[in-house]
């Protein structure tokens, strides 16, 4: 993959500059409601995709779950031969997903900045 999922996640680090926002005092309150109010969004579903994602990995054998584990941690599709076939299945469709938004971001410009005054 061009990028992995760990290099993806800015979003995570949002949190850390909303806390620094906050304590500015010239902090424009409308904006950090906003800011607050989209990470409360975006954390909510990304709740509900591992609830969906657990449901699923429960029929597995531990031993199962753990190769899985390794699989998602290793974000390679060429390494997953010792992954049982359903489970391969649902790893190759969870790699094309991520693939889809990334291509997806890359085609829009999704930058979004603002200024501290």
């Amino acid at each position: 993959m061009k990028r992995p999922i760990r290099k993806g996640l800015e979003r995570l680090e949002v949190r850390w500059y909303i806390s620094i926002y906050q304590d500015e005092a010239s902090h424009d309150e409308t904006l950090l409601k906003l800011a607050k109010l989209d990470f409360n969004l975006v954390q909510s579903l990304h709740k509900e995709e591992l609830s969906n994602l657990s449901r699923c990995n429960a029929y597995g054998t531990l031993e199962e779950l753990k190769y899985f584990t390794e699989a998602i941690e290793r974000w390679d599709i060429n390494n997953t031969d010792y992954l049982p076939k359903y489970i391969k299945l649902f790893y190759v469709a969870l790699l094309d997903v991520y693939n889809e938004i990334e291509e997806e971001m890359e085609n829009k410009d999704t930058t979004i900045g603002f200024t501290m005054r």
